[in-house]
């Protein structure tokens, strides 16, 4: 009989043993998969944000009924973390991105988020699925320890929310609306006046460029010579000029608008387009880029106000990727259609080296090749800026052979909207935007004029917030808003409107181009 009872209580103690140490293991893969998911969400883990979280997955992993409940929830946050493990929690920046990438984009980004992240999203559903096989095969039921539940209400209520990922993204969200509501008085009107036009007969042409960094330019500086072109042109470039954000979106706002330059806001219903309308100019906006509404962001809405108004990439899902080749084939279209207008304005939103900038020389023929792994990214980067320069030689050619029959001069204006910064993913070096490095405001400026004849560099500082004043003095037009600015007179700017605090703001360090000359095929 007492061995009976020996065996029985030996039994239930190996139970117990074994039932503990199934806890154990449950609560700490539990505590990984919280800190994942925060990780992934709010881009950083604190530990009482992993604890309140592992906590609330120890009580609702072991229930059948919760479980069925919790597991779709995790499963579909964790759709996000792979982005938020690469660039953080979601913000206005990425929000309205987002609402401006077309699939295609969408799938380039995607293509360069590491095997890492995607892997550590991945294991968070796995893991809670894990957990609740133990949970059934061990018959764990935390919520009927009264001291563990006393213990876990206690934590919440000092604690307080574990997840910031969605307080950021209702602000980011309510953010973005009230950005949409801005555009929708930008659709209204504009606030230009007493504009006048005061050029004679000719056409400009504005080339807006994606993602470069002037320092991978070889007319900057760069070692590899990928601007064969730019660099015998008679183009006069301008070494000093700086971005009016470091993405797209808060860049472009405040360079094609007249912005409040102290704080640094745009102010839509003095944009470039309707400047260029009010002057009686013919404005035409051609883009590469791809967009979900014509006037979901800043950039489309203020494209939308040119008369004439051309995207090649409608934001469906079966839209073709285009070269930005394609954009000099519309622009012919539009050059050989009679107008009555003294002047015209030809706005090329090009793709440049956006991101994933391999695809953006697929038809190319003869990007640069390396015979390092690690370097090949950059040698596409360094490649795509050849594309861009082999892209101004043709439309200037374009434009000189139009103007042989049209006999109307020309003048083209080519910036880009911002720089990236160098990352290394699963051993090759990226450049990308997921942080911004000190060098992301530093962009190229030229102008290829019909009637100039020499190559010139000009060492001249020159503020993007002043960039859509410098538009309107390009294209020979005075308003009661704007001041005279000229972007090629080789003067610097007295004032920078707080950018250096700015740039003194960002903590990654210094992240100079990469020579890849001692790399490439011969």
């Amino acid at each position: 009989m007492w061995n009976s009872i020996r065996r029985h209580l030996s039994s239930v103690n190996l139970s117990k043993l074994k039932q503990a140490v199934a806890f154990v293991l449950y609560a700490i893969l539990l505590y990984v998969a919280a800190r994942f998911l925060i990780s992934g969400l709010d881009g950083h883990a604190s530990r009482t944000a992993v604890f309140v979280l592992a906590l609330s997955f120890i009580f609702l992993g072991s229930s059948k009924r919760s479980f069925f409940i919790l597991f779709p929830i995790v499963t579909l946050c964790s759709l996000y973390t792979p982005v938020g493990f690469e660039y953080g929690p979601p913000d206005y920046q990425a929000l309205s991105s987002l609402m401006a990438t077309d699939a295609k984009e969408s799938v380039e980004f995607l293509g360069i988020i590491s095997l890492k992240s995607y892997l550590k999203a991945l294991s968070i559903p796995l893991i809670l699925g894990v957990c609740y096989l133990i949970a059934q095969r061990f018959k764990l039921q935390p919520w009927r320890n009264k001291s563990l539940v006393i213990v876990a209400v206690l934590s919440l209520v000092v604690l307080m929310k574990p997840l910031h990922f969605f307080s950021s993204l209702e602000k980011s969200y309510k953010q973005v609306e009230v950005e949409k509501t801005k555009l929708e008085s930008l659709i209204q009107g504009s606030n230009w006046s007493d504009v006048t036009y005061q050029g004679g007969e000719k056409d400009y042409v504005l080339v807006i460029g994606e993602s470069v960094r002037r320092d991978y330019m070889y007319i900057y500086g760069y070692p590899v010579n990928n601007t064969p072109f730019i660099g015998k042109a008679p183009a006069t470039i301008v070494d000093g000029l700086t971005a009016g954000g470091t993405y797209t979106i808060g860049s472009l706002r405040l360079m094609l608008t007249k912005p409040d330059k102290q704080k640094w806001q745009p102010d839509y219903s003095l944009n470039v387009m309707d400047l260029a309308n009010a002057a009686g100019i013919q404005t035409y906006w051609i883009s590469n880029q791809g967009y979900l509404g014509e006037y979901d962001t800043p950039v489309s809405a203020i494209g939308a106000k040119a008369t004439i108004q051309h995207f090649v990439n409608k934001s469906s899902y079966d839209t073709a990727r285009h070269s930005d080749g394609i954009l000099l084939n519309i622009l012919q279209d539009y050059l050989s259609e009679k107008t009555s207008k003294k002047a015209r304005l030809f706005v090329l939103h090009t793709l440049g080296s956006h991101p994933d900038a391999c695809q953006r020389i697929e038809d190319m023929d003869d990007p640069y090749v390396v015979n390092d792994r690690k370097m090949s990214y950059v040698a596409c980067y360094v490649s795509s800026i050849k594309y861009t320069d082999e892209f101004l030689e043709k439309l200037y050619g374009q434009m000189k052979t139009y103007q042989k029959q049209s006999g109307r001069p020309f003048s083209i204006l080519y910036f880009a909207d911002h720089g990236m910064i160098h990352r290394e993913i699963d051993g090759v070096i990226y450049l990308n935007n997921n942080k911004a490095s000190k060098r992301h405001y530093n962009i190229p400026l030229l102008v290829l004029d019909s009637e100039a004849s020499e190559h010139k560099v000009l060492n001249s500082v020159k503020s993007g917030l002043s960039f859509t004043e410098g538009l309107g003095t390009w294209m020979n037009i005075t308003a009661k808003q704007m001041q005279h600015y000229d972007l090629f007179d080789g003067k610097s700017d007295e004032f920078d409107y707080g950018l250096k605090q700015r740039i003194q703001a960002i903590h990654e360090p210094d992240d100079p181009p990469i020579d890849i000359s001692d790399y490439l095929r011969d």
